[in-house]
């Protein structure tokens, strides 16, 4: 048996601080024990701190205990994962505990392994002759090969409470545990039945006015639409204060989906129609951009053609042909239609287009060829002919001739 790390309790050969002196909660802690499982853990304070001396009496050291389940039968599992939540409350509480598996499984040889076998053993296969050459292909058949690869599972372990020590079994904090989660769960309940209530009511106060006749939707949507708008506000009104007072969520969230299909729907409508003027005057201003820079390149550029340069104005010039005519169309066709064209049309050809056009204005000169060197002459003789250059005597010219026959006078004259 090894010596225990803490005093007061047998057998600990790990010490992990979850709170320190400059920490915070709530906080999450992910905590490895080199053991197959069927160990506890201890929740204690810590027995060295003076404050924890001097106002703790040694058998109040420790706060919680838990024993961690064991593995299946044949586990090859070595360690631990233990999850140790410290709640904004500041209780602690283990919240799962789990073993990783590494085991061997064989599977077909991706294309990175075959190709390095096929380079390992490229050498040998050159040199040898196969006897069935001849042979059709067809015949030839390629079995795939298995590799062995390591892979890991998660295998999760009981956490099972021993708070014996503060006067409650493990199976009361179990049980504890369960109602406290079903508790959680009909307060989430109750709190998000409230909001569908609450929203259902005021979606019935804002639009109904809205959209009855002098509201700012009520040109966004048809006759039909309108009368039924109204009537099922009025109808889920009056469900709200009788039968609907306390509804079920399903109930709510149903009306309020209804509802939202005919307000929602026209609200979009009038703010793609508002929004669309403004759309269509920066969709001009970028184009126009993009245009003018395309023409104004033309002739700046040796490896940019006129033609390209004006193939990409053409492009901007159609664009806005295309806007405007959509546009038109759309503001002249019934509010209460769906739009047929909206800013993110807009925006989308905008991108398109200019993009285009800088495709071709920033495009990057083409690398200069490089110089080929003329290849140098060899002035150094053969080896056979070394005797015959040292014996080569150099041309004679006209002027030499003439001087040597005036030295040859001026010799005579000496004598």
């Amino acid at each position: 048996m090894s010596t225990s790390a803490v005093p007061f309790l047998p057998d600990v050969n790990k010490v992990v601080t979850v709170l320190g002196e400059k920490d915070h909660f709530p906080k999450l802690l992910e905590i490895t024990i080199k053991s197959p499982g069927g160990s506890k853990i201890y929740a204690f304070y810590d027995n060295e701190h003076p404050l924890v001396k001097a106002h703790l009496p040694l058998e109040k050291f420790i706060v919680g205990e838990w024993e961690i389940g064991r593995p299946p039968k044949g586990s090859a599992a070595t360690e631990v994962r233990v999850r140790v939540r410290l709640h904004a409350s500041g209780l602690v509480h283990v919240d799962s505990a789990f073993s990783v598996e590494t085991y061997e499984v064989e599977e077909p040889a991706t294309e990175e392994n075959e190709k390095k076998d096929t380079t390992a053993s490229t050498k040998s296969a050159e040199l040898k002759i196969t006897e069935n050459e001849e042979e059709p292909s067809e015949k030839k058949t390629t079995e795939k090969k298995m590799v062995k690869k390591q892979k890991q599972r998660r295998v999760e372990l009981t956490v099972t409470p021993r708070l014996d020590v503060i006067g409650l079994p493990g199976d009361m904090v179990l049980l504890f545990q369960k109602q406290e989660i079903e508790m959680n769960e009909r307060d989430l309940l109750l709190t998000k039945t409230r909001d569908n209530k609450n929203e259902l009511e005021s979606y019935i106060l804002d639009n109904r006015p809205r959209i009855a006749d002098g509201g700012i939707l009520a040109e966004y949507v048809t006759k039909e639409q309108q009368a039924n708008f109204i009537q099922l506000s009025n109808e889920y009104e009056n469900w709200l204060y009788e039968d609907g007072a306390d509804a079920e969520l399903s109930a709510y969230e149903e009306r309020v989906r209804i509802l939202r299909e005919i307000g929602d729907t026209a609200n979009a409508r009038r703010l793609n129609f508002e929004d669309i003027t403004f759309a269509l005057e920066a969709f001009k201003t970028e184009l126009c951009k993009a245009r003018e820079l395309a023409l104004q390149t033309i002739g700046k550029m040796e490896h940019i053609t006129e033609e390209e340069l004006r193939a990409a104005a053409k492009k901007c010039e159609e664009a806005l042909e295309w806007a405007e005519r959509e546009v038109k169309k759309y503001q002249q066709a019934p509010k209460t239609a769906a739009p047929t064209i909206t800013r993110k049309d807009l925006q989308e050809k905008q991108v398109s287009v200019t993009g285009s056009v800088n495709a071709v204005v920033k495009r990057p000169a083409p690398p200069k060829p490089k110089e080929t060197k003329p290849t140098e002459a060899k002035n150094a003789p053969e080896s056979g002919n070394e005797e015959e250059g040292a014996n080569a005597q150099p041309p004679v010219t006209q002027e030499s001739c003439a001087e040597n026959e005036e030295a040859a006078k001026g010799g005579d004259a000496l004598d």
